[in-house]
């Protein structure tokens, strides 16, 4: 007897299309000390596995290495995690008046410098 697909809200639900996947890069450094330090960063959304698989074999021709499909199970927060130490990694400390100020005098330390020759 084959086995039918299972039925959520009048929808057939395939076998596996209830997990997700999405692709995260591996980033391996060393840090001003010498150790080995490593990050995972993540490169695209949760999707279905053909999505996950697809995705995976266009950054592998793109030459991008050390990436891998994970799984995010329903309720994962993992993703979300990684998502938001990603951002925090991207975001730069707000331009303040002081910096700027450092900045015109060192301009204008050059500009009266190059006067001077």
């Amino acid at each position: 007897m084959a086995s039918r697909p299972r039925m959520c809200l009048g929808h057939p639900v395939l076998p596996g299309s209830l997990m997700q996947y999405y692709i995260s890069k591996t980033q391996v450094s060393l840090d001003a000390e010498g150790r080995l330090s490593a990050r995972e960063v993540v490169l695209t959304k949760p999707s279905t596995l053909a999505a996950a698989q697809e995705a995976h074999r266009r950054y592998t021709a793109l030459g991008i290495d050390r990436i891998h499909i994970c799984k995010h199970p329903k309720n994962s927060r993992r993703w979300g995690r990684l998502d938001r130490e990603a951002n925090a990694h991207r975001k730069s400390r707000p331009l303040t008046l002081a910096d700027v100020a450092e900045d015109l005098a060192e301009l204008e330390a050059e500009s009266n410098k190059a006067e001077g020759l």
